[in-house]
């Protein structure tokens, strides 16, 4: 199991380092700087902070919104509160999404780094999802919970 959950925090990494489409070499530069910043955010305890563009939500790809809101659901659908094999199992399916969203993303500019900065909370909570303690399994799930929400208010 340990290595399970090794190997998936490398291919998270992985995909926030290498899996936004760059559409030129001119925002290639942009997909860098996002990914610095996921590798930065990892040494840096203070994420960078998420904010709204000009007090407005920043517009996003369809995809991204599919995307989260199937989280969403996977959430909202889950009942096996006290198993921490249900949590790993969900903390998959989360991950398959959240994979997806690095996929498809074509993002570019301020909008893509601020999706950037929403998502990368969303690696840790998975993360405790995957743990074999089950209070840390719970605590993740809230935290998603909690956490997911927030897209609504800074994309459409």
């Amino acid at each position: 199991m340990k290595n399970v959950l090794i190997s998936g925090f490398i291919l998270m990494i992985f995909l926030f380092t290498y899996s936004c489409t760059p559409c030129s070499s001119g925002d290639n530069h942009e997909h860098t700087e996002a990914a610095q910043s996921v590798k930065n955010d990892e040494h840096n305890p203070e994420p960078q902070k998420l904010v709204l563009n000009n007090g407005k939500p920043w517009a996003t790809q369809v995809e991204m919104t599919v995307r989260v809101n199937n989280m969403r659901k996977l959430l909202d659908s889950f009942t096996d509160t006290d198993n921490v094999e249900a949590y790993n199992e969900l903390s998959a399916r989360l991950t398959e999404e959240f994979d997806m969203i690095f996929k498809e993303c074509t993002m570019t500019g301020e909008a893509h780094n601020q999706l950037h900065y929403f998502l990368i909370p969303v690696k840790d909570m998975m993360n405790a999802l995957g743990s074999s303690d089950l209070e840390k399994c719970k605590q993740g799930y809230d935290e998603l919970k909690n956490h997911l929400p927030l897209y609504d208010t800074y994309f459409q």
